[in-house]
């Protein structure tokens, strides 16, 4: 897993359809449960679910429990907004290709 929040360090590949990483000095290797979570904060976000988000953030431990509700909210709105720029390139990639 990328372990760098610098979006430089992405790379989308329209024709591949695929994300490729740039700087592998910030990547680690995780166990199954983080990822298994990982992937259940994902679909939350992709459903708008604001309760899930914030217990699989909990659980992966991006929140503690003790962030007033504007660090909540915060975290949340950006697990989507990163979400919605990579399906909203990616629907319009495959659309542009048919």
């Amino acid at each position: 897993m990328q372990t760098d929040p610098n979006w430089t360090n992405f790379l989308w590949d329209d024709k591949a359809r695929s994300v490729g990483l740039v700087d592998f000095g910030a990547t680690r290797q995780y166990d199954r449960q983080f990822i298994d979570g990982w992937l259940q904060l994902l679909r939350a976000a992709i459903a708008s679910d604001e309760e899930a988000c914030v217990h699989w953030s909990k659980q992966l431990g991006y929140l503690t429990g003790e962030e007033n509700e504007v660090r909540s909210t915060r975290q949340i709105f950006t697990a989507r907004e990163v979400l919605t720029r990579v399906l909203d390139r990616s629907c319009s990639s495959r659309t542009s290709a048919q």
